[in-house]
């Protein structure tokens, strides 16, 4: 299943700033205050489905931010992740049912741009890096949360990547976590 915003206004204004999580927390946060973000799921045809049994994975996306089904995003607590982070979100096929955006307050500026590739970077001012291919890192905090994201140097955006930790690698498996499909970048 894929992720939709029926809000055209707000899509556009969450993406104003290119991958900024600020920016899309703003967006949402406006555009639907305090009666909370829903989104439509698009089934395989492409289309939006109504389908309550069409049942979303414990991870999906909405372009580069990823929704996490309440039971995952409990587990991010667990091991440490900031309830700051998450902002509650639904599908309006499944009414009831829990999900968590995750748009983190805090990056991360600890990517060695000399030492990491990348699939191509994006012609802006600063180039912005695309596509983690080898990531290269320097001055590492000792305690990382176990899913982050990681700041592009000189820019105000982060990477489209989605960072985790080999314990939240580990437990999102013992779990039996559904959607997630994780490969070792470092």
């Amino acid at each position: 299943l894929d992720v939709f915003l029926p809000s055209e206004a707000v899509t556009r204004q969450s993406s104003a700033d290119g991958i900024n999580p600020s920016t899309v927390r703003k967006a949402l946060l406006d555009g639907f205050g305090n009666s909370g973000v829903v989104f439509q799921l698009v089934g395989r045809d492409g289309g939006i489905t109504a389908d309550p049994l069409a049942q979303p994975t414990d991870i999906l996306f909405w372009s580069w931010v990823p929704i996490f089904s309440d039971k995952a995003c409990k587990l991010i607590l667990e091991l440490g992740g900031s309830k700051a982070d998450f902002v509650r979100c639904e599908f309006a096929s499944r009414p009831g049912d829990i999900f968590f955006l995750h748009l983190p307050i805090h990056s991360f500026d600890v990517v060695d741009l000399t030492t990491s590739q990348f699939t191509m970077m994006i012609p802006m001012q600063p180039p912005l890096p695309h596509g983690i291919r080898a990531l290269g890192m320097r001055n590492v905090p000792d305690k990382l949360p176990p899913c982050f994201r990681l700041a592009v140097p000189g820019h105000n955006q982060v990477f489209g990547d989605l960072v985790v930790s080999g314990v939240l690698r580990a437990a999102w498996n013992a779990a039996l976590l559904t959607g997630a499909v994780f490969r070792k970048v470092a």
